[in-house]
């Protein structure tokens, strides 16, 4: 069992039933990419790697999803932990030559090899590669598992990381957005299922 440092837990919580069928089919083939997520995005203009990994790490900080961790060896139900403070550590790539198939041919064996790359839910199921293709030309590959999030929420994710990107490189503190607690939503969730 993953051992999980005590004063680094913000909250333990159970998990939705998606949440669930998720980690048992995870469990049942941990080398399955059914639940893996990548988005690619192509960016236009100069980044600021210091500038991106802050942007990201203010993006994890006040979204509980992408610090949490999940845990099923010696208790009773599967929970899931939310992590105080967790830190992104994104990968870079300058992305080699000039000729466009070949840059092509290179990101698209990265994202393969991201892909190959399997998660382990009981470390966050969060990560980002920033690959510069030529200059002022970027793409950004996210691969995350879908226990984490849904759909509709990676545009508000991205929103949030280029809103903070665009105050950071202009020096000023991001704001923080008011959000409500996970473990608020699975209260109404779960009483929701009583009442039903």
């Amino acid at each position: 069992m993953k051992k999980s440092n005590k004063t680094n837990i913000e909250d333990i919580l159970t998990l939705t039933p998606t949440q669930e069928g998720m980690l048992f089919h995870y469990l049942k083939d941990p080398g399955s990419e059914v639940y893996f997520e990548q988005l690619s995005l192509e960016i236009s203009g100069e980044i600021d790697r210091q500038v991106f990994e802050k942007a990201w790490n203010f993006v994890i900080e006040t979204n509980e999803m992408l610090r949490t961790v999940f845990r099923w060896e010696k208790v009773e139900k599967p929970v899931q932990m939310v992590l105080k403070e967790h830190k992104l550590k994104p990968k870079y790539y300058n992305v080699p030559g000039t000729n466009p198939g070949q840059i092509d041919a290179y990101l698209e064996e990265i994202k393969a090899k991201d892909k190959e790359e399997k998660f382990d839910l009981r470390e966050v199921p969060f990560r980002v590669k920033l690959c510069r293709r030529a200059e002022n030309k970027y793409m950004m590959i996210i691969g995350s598992h879908h226990i984490l999030y849904d759909g509709w929420s990676t545009g508000i994710i991205l929103k949030e990381f280029f809103r903070a990107y665009d105050e950071l490189a202009k020096g000023h503190a991001p704001v923080k957005p008011v959000k409500t607690k996970f473990k608020d939503f699975l209260k109404v969730l779960y009483k929701q299922d009583l009442q039903g």
